[in-house]
């Protein structure tokens, strides 16, 4: 697929992989900064005394906002184009970072800390609407899983980085170095990102289940998608399982260094980039498994996650002072496999039910609800560790899991789009 002549040049039948490339990198990079609370959370409460609500309090406004600009993002992706709107979600989370790294009060901390939420909010419709635009289905899901994998990689990058600067420095510069690499890629995106404007092939449908019809993919409006059952379901489903997503990355490390698993700060950042890691891993893992073992089915793939999930939050609960120190980076890697790496497949299953025209606002939609479950997974589970104990907390998590995974039982065996 080639780039419109409006660039000016013909950018090659495999200039895809350079856009996946500028996607990814915007990811890793925007990660670091949506995920550097839980590296940091140590550092913050000693700085601004926080209890654990207000740790999570901090996550929670980051993804409050996104939640608010997930859907207009989706309008103005549509609308104007993925390019523009990549630009200006990296421009604005980077000033963002950068103002962070002024402040010393927690109220302004939380006020900057939505401000690069709205750049935030804005890279899944962004990525969605480009890879459905230069991937087709054959690859889609791998290219989601690779574009998705850059969250876990910014925070596995983050969870070692800005420990050691804020060790070294402390936590302002911390955030203003992840500020200023945003700000860089902005410049190289500006270079190397292109529109592609090419005609999508007519969609073919096929269907693994005779029951299971999902309309022409060209008629679908904003209202149709609302009600279409299967986005709903994952909706809900990826809100169920971002509340385990942003209580792993805002708790994990001060869970394994506190009293209870007594890991040192630096041997729980480790852990939290083993997460980290585990959860790139599953994003393009599960991607490969749903296109080539299980010719494109997304449902097989997104159950299997839920359990997954379900056994890593009650590992994590029973983890205690002397254990095994390879345990935790076991149950770290479950977790991050699980909550941290089913978004890929999930999104690709969400641009193949809304059809390529449609791409930005139904990621913008689904984004939405589910960003709810970070807003309010990780300050639960602080109130809930806070008051009784990480135990439960853990349980709570496992709980959200196991109704995730019931859900995709009542999921229909998904018609592809085959492009």
């Amino acid at each position: 697929m080639e780039a419109d002549s409006t660039t000016g040049q013909n950018s090659g039948k495999n200039y895809h992989w350079v856009i996946l490339g500028v996607l990814l990198g915007s990811q890793v990079f925007m990660s670091m900064g949506a995920y550097a609370w839980g590296p940091l959370a140590p550092f913050l409460q000693d700085s601004l005394n926080l209890s654990l609500t207000e740790i999570g309090l901090i996550t929670a406004a980051l993804y409050m906002a996104s939640v608010v600009v997930s859907i207009p993002a989706g309008f103005t992706v549509d609308r104007f184009g993925s390019r523009v709107n990549l630009l200006i979600c990296l421009g604005v989370m980077g000033v963002a970072m950068m103002l962070m790294g002024l402040v010393n009060s927690y109220a302004l901390l939380i006020a900057f800390t939505a401000f690069a939420g709205i750049g935030y909010g804005m890279i899944n419709p962004v990525a969605a609407k480009g890879i459905t635009q230069w991937f087709s289905t054959r690859l889609r899901a791998t290219a989601m899983g690779i574009r998705q994998a850059g969250v876990t990689i910014g925070g596995a990058i983050g969870g070692v980085l800005l420990t050691v600067l804020a060790q070294a420095y402390d936590w302002h510069v911390a955030v203003m170095v992840v500020g200023a690499v945003m700000l860089v890629m902005v410049v190289v995106s500006f270079i190397f990102y292109k529109e592609s404007f090419a005609k999508v092939p007519a969609a073919t449908p096929t269907t693994s289940n005779s029951q299971s019809q999902i309309p022409p993919q060209q008629k679908l409006g904003f209202r149709s998608l609302v009600t279409e059952r299967n986005l709903l379901l994952i909706a809900v489903i990826f809100m169920l399982l971002a509340m385990g997503q942003s209580s792993v990355g805002a708790f994990l490390v001060l869970y394994l260094n506190n009293e209870v698993v007594s890991f040192p700060v630096v041997l729980a950042g480790t852990c939290f980039t083993t997460a980290m890691i585990a959860g790139g891993v599953g994003r393009v893992g599960w991607g490969v498994v749903s296109d080539r073992l299980l010719g494109g089915k997304r449902k097989e793939v997104l159950l299997i996650t839920c359990v997954i999930a379900i056994c890593g939050s009650v590992g994590a609960a029973f983890l205690t002072e002397g254990v095994p120190q390879w345990l935790p980076f076991l149950v770290a890697i479950i977790l991050g496999i699980s909550y941290l790496g089913f978004q890929g497949v999930g999104v690709a299953f969400i641009v193949e039910i809304s059809g390529p025209a449609m791409a930005g606002k139904a990621t913008g939609l689904v984004v939405t609800v589910a960003w709810i479950g970070i807003v309010l997974g990780a300050p639960i589970f602080g109130a809930i560790a806070g008051n009784v104990g990480y135990f439960w907390g853990w349980i709570m998590l496992a709980a959200t899991s196991g109704i995730a995974a019931l859900l995709c039982l009542f999921l229909k065996e998904e018609t592809l789009i085959k492009d």
